[in-house]
C-alpha cells in the first residue's frame, strides 16, 4: 500500500515479502503512525507477517512503557487479524547534570534491544524518526523562563535522506526521515485518527511521573504543538 502527504510517500508493498519484522514504538505520535500504516497495510493486504514491538524506555522518560503499551493495545483493537511476536523492552539509565536529565547509553540499549530482536528472527525493522521543524521555526522554541531549547538532532535537519539504510545485516526503513511533525499531522487528519491513536501517544520529555498532561514547555511539546496545533 502506498501513503501520502504533501512532503514524501511512504510504500510499505514489500511487506509481503517478510514473514518477520520489528517495529520501534516509543509511545510517541512518529512511531505510532509509522506502526498504524504497518499494521493497515498486513490487515488489508492479507499478509502473514509476525510484528514484534521494540521499546527502549529512558529512565527519564518513564511514559515510554506506558504509552507504548497503550499504542499496541489500540493497534491490537483496531487490527486484530495481525500476528504479535514479543514486546521487547529494556531500559536505559539516566542521570542528572545541572537541572537536565542525560544518558549516553540510549542508543547502545537500543542497538542491544535491535540485536536481540534479529537473533529472535526480525528480517528488518522500521522506526518513527522524522524531519525537525524548518530551522527557522525551532528557534523560535523558548521555555517559559526564556531559554532557547535545544532538541532535535542536527542530523534530522537539510537535505532529503534515503528512507531506507544500507545495512545488509540489519536493514532499516524510516519512513518519515523527510517529514516533518506537520507532516505527521496530515497523515493523522487523513486516517481520521486525531481523536482516538493520537490520545494514545505522548510526546512530552519533561522530567516527571505524572502524564496526566503534557508540560507545554519542552522542546518536544514546542514541535507537537507546532506539528498539530494542540497537545
Amino acid at each position: 500500500m502506498l501513503y501520502w502527504t504533501d512532503q514524501d510517500t511512504y510504500q510499505f508493498n514489500d511487506l509481503n515479502k517478510a514473514k518477520h519484522i520489528g517495529i520501534k514504538i516509543s509511545g510517541g505520535a512518529d512511531s505510532a503512525i509509522v506502526a498504524y500504516m504497518i499494521f493497515k497495510t498486513i490487515e488489508e493486504c492479507k499478509y502473514d507477517t509476525t510484528v514484534t514491538i521494540l521499546t527502549t524506555v529512558h529512565e527519564q522518560k518513564a511514559y515510554q512503557k506506558v504509552y507504548s503499551d497503550k499504542v499496541l493495545m489500540w493497534l491490537i483493537k483496531e487490527f486484530p487479524n495481525v500476528k504479535i511476536g514479543e514486546h521487547l523492552t529494556n531500559t536505559c539509565p539516566a542521570f542528572k547534570v545541572g537541572k537536565l536529565w542525560t544518558s549516553s547509553e540510549y542508543s547502545s540499549k537500543q542497538e542491544e534491544l535491535l540485536d536481540k530482536a534479529y537473533e529472535l528472527g526480525i528480517e528488518r525493522h522500521y522506526n518513527g524518526i522524522t524531519a525537525n521543524p524548518p530551522k527557522e521555526v525551532y528557534e523560535t522554541f523558548y521555555r517559559s523562563t526564556g531559554e532557547l531549547l535545544i532538541g532535535g538532532t542536527p542530523e534530522r535537519d537539510g537535505p532529503k535522506k534515503p528512507q531506507c539504510n544500507n545495512n545488509t545485516n540489519q536493514p532499516s526503513y524510516r519512513p518519515l526521515i523527510n517529514t516533518d511533525k506537520k507532516g505527521v499531522a496530515d497523515l493523522y487528519k487523513q486516517y481520521g485518527l486525531e481523536d482516538s491513536l493520537f490520545k494514545q501517544t505522548r510526546s512530552c520529555e519533561a522530567w516527571t511521573d505524572n502524564f496526566d498532561q503534557h508540560c507545554d514547555d519542552c522542546w518536544f511539546c514546542k514541535e507537537r504543538k507546532w506539528g498539530f496545533g494542540k497537545l
